[in-house]
């Protein structure tokens, strides 16, 4: 299986994912999503917004839903997606 890479360059490693570079390149410092609600893990799978989720990969699903803006764009400057995705 070939690792996934992001737009801008990274190339999932043993220790992070793909959906761990995209989360520290997209997660706000006030965890305030785009729909102004803070997004945070709570027990059990859950949000602060209320969503539960249904294991760790849905609700890390969530957050980069709530976190990505529409642009792609980073913290950074860059623009980050997985390769193969179109935007």
């Amino acid at each position: 299986m070939n690792a996934a890479t992001c737009l801008c360059g990274f190339t999932e490693l043993d220790d992070e994912t793909l959906t761990d570079h995209l989360l520290l390149v997209f997660t706000p410092d006030d965890m305030r999503g785009s729909d102004g609600q803070v997004h945070e893990e709570g027990l059990a799978l859950a949000c602060f917004c209320g969503f539960a989720a249904s294991s760790a990969n849905s609700l890390d699903e969530h957050f980069r839903a709530v976190y990505t803006p529409d642009n792609a764009i980073g913290k950074d400057g860059n623009k980050h997606g997985p390769v193969n995705a179109r935007r």
